[in-house]
């Protein structure tokens, strides 16, 4: 397969390197609540607050990524900048309607009373007073920042002043724009001044649709056009916003050559920046999205103003829509690969791909593929698309990078893999911190700062990475690159994304003339835990407590794995390691887990395996007759084989196994029993997360309680009797039982809910729901003196349990119930009825 391959749409689900990585479902403990048998989990969690603005120019131009949705917070540095506001006044607005782009969120930090007050904040940054003796003093730059001084440049401070329903307010925006113009001569513009064009000549087509047509602001947009003529910025995201306000001035001046020339230079720039499959030539997500965005709203424009739209240039933008589509993860946002921030969510763009990722599913229809490889280097896959057993929310995803050197917004991230399984971020990106000059942001720019193999020493070159072989189908992804970026040491991985369970296998091979160190690095999300063991894994936990991350060595027959082996760094500062950064300025120590190896060669086989935080992982591999390996993967009750070719593939040996409505129960002696308490409506499951229903995992006695409720068609309650089950989501079945004269609590008002319930007084919970009579003799030898020693012998007499050994000597009353042992229980229980 070559990396012209345009979109490969194959449906499939995951493998990729060879590290495995696996996730265990939630525990046993932290997923006792059982849900009612149509309760749906949360949706995509709203974006949080002050989320961060989306990527600025690499100038900097912070004016890049700035169309952020509507629904996130004001951004705090390189704002978000809004799609034309029908809110703005237009009291001069063209014949076409609104040409004004808005004022990228800068407005909302620079309300009306403070710009009178010659106050302006710009890039979080504080207020800075920019009137002196009268006069804005244009020279200012009080922090010796880019940034800083290309918003001031841009004017777009001004903009609550041109919105403003005060007549001062708009005259005194009038005077600001005048002053500028007076004092400047466009066409000599230098630095930030001549970067802030394509936003400045926005901003002063906001004030004509605001205030009319005045000779002085007509000169100037005109002078603006033809600064933006010979100054083109290149046929990436710069050149794309130069073709936007040199559009919008033509169609406002009534100059067909402005429009033309505009047009002419976008539709060159879709044949370059854009891809036939998806995507843009910008290297970083959060800048795809932004692309997306401009050249609708210039397409909108042209439709407007009576200008006809390039097929070519319509297909090439219709297709990024299913791109995006495929990289939003599970919880609603964009992965932040490349210059990007952590925060960016796909647009609700009505009949696009992207409405069912931006609304997790809820409308329009999603890609016709499950997994996908772009031409423009990239590769997405998750589980599903929320439409079979798991929600949206609950699928997993992934992502890997390749293609072309590192160019534009992009970062030394080829062979990449990020990895969204069981509602987390487990493998993440160290992020993007702004366009400050700094070793850190260097570091966020190095291979070091990403999910790939190092060869510490050897010198760097930045090279195409080839895609050389990939098979996608459900269950098991496989993927496998070439890079020459160390040109003395050639680097292959090969990687397999399973899902049930969730791992990971990623094999890293590479070699050189001398001894290197060999590292092998893993990021993870910044609320996570990480802890070396030994010398073969780490073992990593999320903030919730409800997944299990190993990250483990798998040693190759004849290897033995060094002591110090596995590391784990966190916010180390020499050299730089161990950090995220979410947006703008910021930086968060996060756990990175280290592999090393030392030689002229390596071959490091990994897997990353997620899962419940109480399951066992376990790793097993063995020569086959054939010269191929077999790997052995155990996470739980979960198992994948991965037989592994000399070569380098992987494919996934075994299925995944769907007998029934739940992954983890198969084999389970009470599968059956399950499956009827599925069918009559009385479980759903253990979580959310998956198709689960934790057999092993004991009942509390707010679930027995819900378990009973639902099997005996319980009526409503009539009041409350216990204060500690306040909230739970066991409360109404509680009441119920308690009414029913099923329970009756441990003592005053309490009834501990969450408590698990024995053996014991489960019998007398389910003796005293199902009525059952006195037994007739005593059928176990070890609940001698309990005081539910006559439930048990009901229990028993009426066949409803045989005990707890395989001679029927004993129950185990003190013993917790199981999830497993409840559902055999009922389901005989009400085979009696």
């Amino acid at each position: 397969m070559t990396t012209a391959t345009r979109l490969l749409g194959a449906v499939l689900a995951g493998a990729m390197t060879l590290t495995v990585l696996g996730a265990t479902p939630p525990s046993a403990a932290s997923a006792q609540t059982e849900p009612a048998p149509d309760a749906a989990p949360d949706g995509v969690p709203a974006a949080p607050d002050g989320a961060p603005p989306a990527p600025d120019g690499d100038s900097p131009a912070p004016g890049e990524l700035e169309l952020a949705p509507p629904v996130l917070a004001p951004p705090d540095e390189e704002a978000a900048e809004q799609a034309p506001d029908a809110a703005t006044t237009q009291d001069a607005t063209t014949a076409h309607g609104s040409l004004c782009l808005g004022f990228s969120g800068i407005d909302r930090d620079n309300p009306v009373a403070q710009v009178l007050r010659g106050e302006v904040v710009l890039t979080s940054r504080p207020a800075v007073q920019v009137v002196r003796n009268g006069r804005v003093d244009w020279d200012l730059d009080p922090y010796d920042d880019a940034t800083w001084r290309l918003w001031f440049s841009s004017l777009r401070w001004t903009g609550a002043l041109i919105r403003a329903d005060d007549p001062a307010a708009v005259d005194r925006a009038v005077e600001i724009a005048h002053d500028w113009v007076r004092t400047h001569d466009v066409a000599r513009l230098r630095g930030q001044d001549a970067e802030a064009v394509r936003h400045r000549a926005n901003v002063l087509l906001c004030l004509r649709e605001r205030v009319g047509g005045r000779d002085w602001l007509d000169r100037s947009l005109a002078d603006h056009a033809d600064f933006l003529l010979a100054n083109y910025s290149g046929d990436w995201n710069h050149g794309l916003d130069d073709n936007l306000a040199l559009y919008g001035v033509g169609c406002t001046l009534g100059r067909t050559d402005l429009r033309r020339a505009a047009l002419q230079r976008n539709d060159n720039l879709a044949r370059v920046a854009l891809h036939p499959g998806g995507g843009s030539n910008e290297q970083a997500v959060g800048y795809d999205l932004y692309v997306n965005r401009r050249f609708r709203l210039l397409l909108d424009m042209a439709q407007r103003c009576g200008d006809p739209v390039d097929a070519t240039t319509r297909r090439l933008v219709d297709a990024m829509p299913a791109f995006l589509a495929h990289a939003t993860k599970p919880n609603g946002y964009l992965p932040n690969i490349g210059d990007g921030y952590a925060y960016d969510r796909p647009d609700d763009l009505v009949g696009t791909p992207m409405e069912y990722a931006r609304t997790a599913g809820e409308r329009g229809t999603p890609p016709g593929a499950r997994a996908a490889i772009f031409e423009v280097g990239y590769a997405f896959g998750r589980s599903g698309w929320g439409q079979g057993t798991r929600s949206f929310a609950d699928e997993s995803w992934w992502s890997a990078r390749f293609g072309p050197a590192r160019d534009v917004h992009g970062h030394e991230d080829r062979t990449s893999i990020l990895w969204h399984a069981r509602n987390a971020d487990l493998l993440v990106d160290s992020g993007h911190v702004g366009y400050e000059t700094s070793a850190y942001r260097q570091f966020l720019r190095s291979p070091q700062a990403h999910n790939v193999l190092t060869v510490e020493g050897e010198p760097w070159r930045s090279s195409p990475t080839r895609l050389t072989r990939s098979e996608l189908r459900a269950g098991a992804d496989f993927f496998e690159f070439d890079d020459r970026s160390y040109p003395g040491a050639p680097r292959q991985r090969s990687v397999l994304v399973a899902s049930d369970p969730e791992v990971v296998v990623v094999f890293d091979r590479a070699s050189t003339r001398t001894d290197r160190t060999f590292v092998q690095r893993w990021h993870l999300a910044p609320d996570m835990t990480a802890t070396p063991v030994g010398r073969s894994y780490a073992d990593a936990r999320t903030a919730d407590g409800r997944t299990r991350l190993v990250v483990q060595q798998v040693p190759l027959p004849g290897q033995q794995l060094p002591p110090g082996s596995t590391q784990v760094v966190r916010g180390r500062t020499e050299p730089l390691q161990g950090w995220r950064s979410f947006r703008v300025r910021e930086r968060t120590p996060a756990p990175t887990v280290e592999l090393r190896r030392v030689g002229t060669s390596t071959q490091q086989l990994t897997v990353l395996a997620a899962g419940d935080p109480s399951a066992d992982v376990s790793t097993d591999l063995r020569r086959l007759d054939d010269g191929w390996l077999l790997l052995r993967v155990r996470v739980g009750a979960e198992s994948l084989d991965v037989r592994i070719s000399p070569g380098g593939y992987l494919g996934r040996a075994s299925a995944p196994r769907h007998r029934g409505t739940f992954v983890d129960d198969d084999d389970n002696v009470h599968e059956d029993a399950i499956e009827r308490l599925v069918a009559r409506g009385i479980t759903a499951g253990c979580s959310t997360i998956g198709p689960r229903y934790c057999p092993d995992a004991n009942v509390t006695r707010g679930q027995l309680a819900s378990f009973l409720a639902r099997a005996l068609q319980l009526p409503p309650a009539t009041g409350d009797h216990f204060t500690d089950d306040t909230g739970s989501a066991h409360e109404a079945a509680i009441n119920q039982a308690y009414e029913a004269g099923i329970v009756r609590g441990v003592g005053g008002d309490r009834f501990r809910p969450d408590v698990p319930v024995s053996r014991a007084a489960a019998a007398t919970m389910l003796v005293n729901g199902f009525d059952l009579p006195p037994a007739s003799r005593d059928h176990f030898r070890d609940d001698d003196g309990t005081t539910h020693e006559d439930a048990i012998n009901r229990l028993a007499e009426a066949g409803v349990t045989s005990g707890c050994t395989r001679d029927g000597g004993n129950y185990c009353p003190s013993r917790s119930l199981t999830r497993g042992q409840v559902a055999t229980l009922l389901v005989a229980a009400l085979e009696l009825r």
